[in-house]
C-alpha cells in the first residue's frame, strides 16, 4: 500500500478526495504586484488617495503611506474606509516633530468600500507624499457583520458656515469636510484627479483629492500671499491660484 503524499501544489490542489477545489472555491483570482506612487501636497493642506477595485473585484493589500518631513510641524496619517459618502477612519499617525508620518496596513478592498489614505502637510513648504501596496484580487462571497451605525456623517457637504470675508470669489470650491468630530470648512483644490487606471476597463483605480481648512488657509497662504511674502512655487500653491486667475477669480 502506498502513503506516498502530494508533492506539488499542483498534485495538492487537484488531489481526487479534495473537496475545496480551485475551481469551486478561488483564494485569489490574480497577484497585484507592487504599486507605488506620489503626489505633491501643497503648505498647510490635506491630500487624500483613493484606492478603488473596479466593480466587481475585491482586492486583499497591504498598504504604506505617509509624508517625510524634515523640520518640526505638524503631520498627520489617517487611513480611513470610504464608500464615496462617509469617511470612518481606522487608524491615524500625527505628531508635530522633526519625523516622518508613516502608517503601513492591510485590508480588504471592493468597489462600493474602499480606502482613503488621507495625508497633511504642516510645513510652510510642499512636500511629496508617497504610497505603495501590493496583494490579491479575492474571490466571493463576501462578508460583512450587521453594524449600530449612529447616524454616520457624509465626509463632505456643502458649507454650512458664513464664507469670510475676501474669499466669496471661491465660494463654489468652498465646502465643509469632516474632520474628527466636526465639520470644518475647507477650500478643494482639486477632486478624484486620477493616478491610475485599470488596463481592462480604464477604471480609475488611484484618485487626488487636495484640500486646505479655510483657517489654515487664511493665516498661513493668503496673508503672505497679499504681503508679498508667499513663495507661491515652493509651497506648492501656484498651479492652484493659476488655476483660479484662468477663471477669473481673484481674491
Amino acid at each position: 500500500m502506498s502513503l506516498r503524499l502530494p508533492v506539488s501544489a499542483s498534485e495538492v490542489w487537484n488531489y481526487p478526495s479534495r473537496t475545496l477545489t480551485q475551481a469551486k472555491f478561488p483564494f485569489w483570482s490574480a497577484i497585484i504586484i507592487q504599486q507605488a506612487g506620489s503626489v505633491s501636497v501643497p503648505a498647510t493642506s490635506t491630500a487624500t488617495v483613493n484606492i478603488q477595485p473596479p466593480a466587481g473585484e475585491t482586492w486583499y493589500i497591504e498598504i504604506g503611506f505617509g509624508i517625510p518631513l524634515y523640520s518640526a510641524v505638524t503631520f498627520k496619517a489617517r487611513y480611513y474606509d470610504f464608500d464615496g459618502t462617509t469617511a470612518r477612519m481606522h487608524v491615524p499617525n500625527e505628531g508635530n516633530s522633526y519625523a516622518t508620518g508613516w502608517l503601513v496596513i492591510s485590508r480588504i478592498l471592493t468597489n462600493s468600500l474602499y480606502a482613503q489614505l488621507s495625508i497633511y502637510n504642516g510645513a510652510s513648504a510642499s512636500n511629496p507624499a508617497y504610497y505603495g501596496y501590493s496583494g490579491f484580487k479575492l474571490s466571493k462571497p463576501l462578508y460583512s457583520p450587521k453594524r449600530n451605525n449612529i447616524d454616520p456623517k457624509p465626509w463632505k457637504r456643502a458649507t454650512q458656515y458664513p464664507i469670510p470675508t475676501g474669499l466669496e470669489p471661491l465660494a463654489k470650491y468652498i465646502v465643509d469636510i469632516y474632520d474628527v468630530g466636526d465639520y470644518r470648512q475647507a477650500i478643494m483644490l482639486e477632486e478624484d484627479t486620477p493616478l491610475a487606471q485599470d488596463p481592462e476597463t480604464g477604471f480609475p483605480v488611484e484618485r487626488l483629492t487636495v484640500y486646505a481648512f479655510v483657517d489654515d488657509f487664511i493665516n498661513n497662504i493668503l496673508k503672505p500671499y497679499k504681503q508679498g511674502t508667499l513663495d507661491l512655487v515652493k509651497s506648492g500653491w501656484k498651479k492652484y491660484f493659476d488655476k483660479w486667475e484662468s477663471e477669473g477669480i481673484k481674491i
